[in-house]
């Protein structure tokens, strides 16, 4: 075997001369994996993630899955489910009020294609529908409790 020479400061297998950049590691040390805490925003209650059986989040999931195809889906799951967990009937109670408002908006732009401009606003109200009930059932799904940020809330 042969000896290598050891590392100087100008070669490849050296670290750099001098501290690291501000929030970089040191060469050669891996950073610790921490857990942050969840910052309030659109969606969080509190900035809390809910500690949670796995039924309960498959639950809440479905509630906004379901509200994809019709608002049925979270009534039945509000009327049946959410009297066994408060985070079930919170999610089903959110979800069928954002699919009443969705109901209300899609009749509207029913009523405005008379005006021509009911033309534009389905295929939009369509895009919030999809985009907004994707991140609810990923966010349920988390264990996070979800609020729409457009919705009147009627059921609760």
């Amino acid at each position: 075997m042969t000896d290598l020479p050891p590392p100087s400061d100008q070669g490849w297998g050296a670290p750099p001369p001098g501290p690291p950049p501000y929030g970089q590691q040191a060469w050669g040390q891996q950073q610790a994996w921490q857990a942050h805490p969840v910052q309030p925003g659109p969606g969080l209650v509190g900035g809390q993630r809910y500690s949670l059986s796995s039924d309960e989040r498959t639950m809440g999931m479905l509630s906004h899955l379901l509200g994809l195809f019709s608002f049925l889906g979270p009534l039945v799951i509000f009327l049946t489910k959410g009297k066994e967990s408060s985070f079930v009937r919170d999610q089903a109670a959110e979800a069928l009020n954002f699919q009443l408002t969705l109901l209300l908006a899609y009749v509207v732009s029913m009523f405005l294609m008379l005006a021509l401009i009911g033309f534009l606003l389905v295929p939009a109200v369509f895009i919030v529908h999809i985009v907004y009930g994707i991140i609810a059932t990923m966010r349920a799904n988390e264990g996070i409790a979800y609020r729409y940020p457009i919705c009147i809330r009627l059921v609760s």
